[in-house]
């Protein structure tokens, strides 16, 4: 039930009377706008509309949820990456030098990868 009550607090609620008669209309929006509708009979929830891709999503999302080594797996990585930017941040000269590489590359101020290992006489087939 947390579901439905999830995707009505996000999409166009309708009755069914309603959604009968605009059905076409909301298969097209659902499909171009990635819109959600929620249909509801007697103000009960009865179905709810939502794009093939969207359905794929919430499937996909749901197996990887049920798999509980995955979810551990899922939160040690968010937890080391979090670690790794922690210690990047703290890292005040690295900081620094990340910031002023940003501010050169906005200026145009830096080399191609297909410049460099020319210059460097590198072929990038050997790389492959």
């Amino acid at each position: 039930m947390v579901l439905f009550e999830y995707m009505a607090s996000i999409s166009n609620v309708l009755p069914a009377s309603e959604a009968r008669n605009n059905f076409y209309t909301m298969l097209d929006e659902v499909n171009t706008k990635l819109k959600t509708f929620t249909i509801t009979l007697r103000g009960k929830v009865k179905a709810i509309l939502i794009s093939p891709d969207e359905l794929e999503s919430w499937r996909e999302t749901l197996e990887i949820m049920a798999d509980e080594k995955l979810v551990k797996d899922i939160r040690k990585s968010q937890s080391e990456v979090w670690r790794e930017t922690l210690e990047i941040m703290a890292d005040e000269k690295l900081v620094k030098d990340i910031r002023k590489s940003q501010s050169e590359v906005k200026r145009g101020k830096f080399i191609t990868e297909e410049k460099l290992l020319k210059e460097l006489g590198i072929n990038p087939k050997d790389l492959d």
